[in-house]
């Protein structure tokens, strides 16, 4: 099975870098993990991210087998816990949709200036309305450069989330590409200038979504090798974990399936780039690939 999410939509230099992931995902009412017979019988996936979930299965409905070690888990059509729209990325510690177009309030990078080059940021840029990008209504401070001088971000790290409820061990792969770019950002910024790690959170409380209460993780080991976008230039394992899942089939069907989930994180950290790279955009997609361990 695949997931296909947007890391970053569009990656924009000015003053401010705008950055966005598609997103917004509703917690299941009922754990199918317990009480759904292909799920019990020969395991299961749920992935969400607090809106809508998709089911991936072992069990091959079109063959009557199941799918193998190694190979993609396998979409269920019509599921019964789907609730609305698609699954994609959250903002993490939130179950807020990573922002599908930008600029979007609050969604920016923004650009500030180490006068002195001794790692402290000065901001000089007042957000007037504040709409989180530069407009018209934004003020200027003036500043003065000296060979010290260095423009870098405030915060260079977009931290994207998702959630998944399981009672088998499988591995996620992951490939990264670059969609679109324009103008000088064609030849400045390559994949290999964004870093990604991946991680996991056991249990919390995203904006009132309790999440793990009923989940545990036996293993859950990343790929050492895998460091940035560019590591991802083909389809690469990045991590594998055993059952995460803490309950049994005998259950009460009432707990919900974000209680027996665990939210895995994605960070992309932007390199410290300055004016000298130009203006443009840049979209890269990931494919996220579940498989059976």
């Amino acid at each position: 099975m695949q997931k296909t999410w947007f890391l970053p939509d569009r990656f924009t230099v000015a003053l401010i870098l705008f950055i966005g992931v598609y997103g917004w995902v509703q917690p299941a009412e009922a754990s199918l993990l317990d009480s759904d017979f292909y799920c019990t019988t020969y395991g299961c996936a749920a992935l969400h991210d607090g809106n809508a979930t998709d089911v991936y299965d072992v069990y091959v409905f079109a063959t009557g087998g199941t799918v193998p070690s190694g190979s993609p888990l396998i979409p269920r059509v019509g599921n019964p816990v789907q609730g609305s729209g698609v699954v994609d990325m959250v903002e993490t510690g939130t179950i807020d949709p990573a922002p599908q177009d930008l600029p979007l309030s609050g969604r920016g990078n923004q650009l500030v200036v180490d006068l002195y080059g001794n790692g402290t940021a000065y901001g000089f840029i007042f957000d007037n309305n504040p709409t989180g990008y530069l407009d018209a209504n934004d003020v200027l401070t003036p500043i003065t450069l000296n060979q010290n001088t260095r423009i870098e971000f405030l915060d260079n790290e977009i931290a994207h989330s998702f959630y998944i409820a399981t009672n088998i061990g499988f591995d996620i792969y992951a490939q990264a590409s670059i969609e679109t770019r324009t103008d000088d950002l064609q030849t400045t910024v390559s994949p290999a200038d964004i870093g990604f790690a991946i991680s996991a959170t056991r249990r919390g409380n995203d904006d009132g979504m309790k999440y793990g209460n009923q989940a545990s993780i036996d293993t859950f080991t990343p790929n050492s090798s895998i460091n940035d976008l560019g590591d991802l230039a083909g389809l690469q394992w990045v991590v594998q974990f055993s059952r995460l899942n803490g309950t049994s089939r005998n259950s009460n069907n009432q707990n919900a399936v974000y209680r027996q989930s665990i939210r895995i994180n994605t960070v992309y950290t932007l390199p410290q780039l300055d004016f000298s790279i130009g203006k443009g955009d840049i979209r890269f997609q990931v494919n996220y690939d579940f498989y059976r361990h």
